[in-house]
């Protein structure tokens, strides 16, 4: 019988499990323009997390939707570093655009989970 694919949520959620049993860390530091995130693979496992980002890459979700759902995404991954990361985002206009937050969150999730 053909083995079924787990989806990344599952496969986090077994490593945060396994992490959990053996005492073994689950965080992954990630630098982002000189600012190291530390990102634990608890949050990957978050129904909420993951709800967010399956929003944010939904071609039926309006605009509106996706721009809030990464949002959240973002807000779950950067955590208490959220304002250090955006600072480091800042385009020369001092802004920092919807789509380098979708490539850092992008950058961030395959850290944490380079096996998704």
């Amino acid at each position: 019988m053909a083995e079924k694919k787990i989806s990344a949520a599952e496969q986090a959620r077994r490593e945060v499990q396994s992490a959990q049993d053996t005492g073994t860390a689950v965080e992954t530091v990630v630098d982002i323009n000189g600012v190291e995130l530390s990102v634990s693979k608890a949050v990957l496992d978050d129904f909420e997390f993951q709800d967010a980002m399956l929003t944010a890459s939904d071609d039926e979700a309006t605009g509106e939707d996706k721009a809030r759902a990464l949002m959240v995404a973002f807000k779950r991954l950067a955590g208490q570093k959220r304002k250090d990361v955006l600072n480091a985002l800042r385009d020369e206009h001092g802004r920092v655009p919807i789509e380098v937050i979708g490539e850092t969150t992008k950058k961030i999730v395959e850290a944490a989970n380079p096996n998704s």
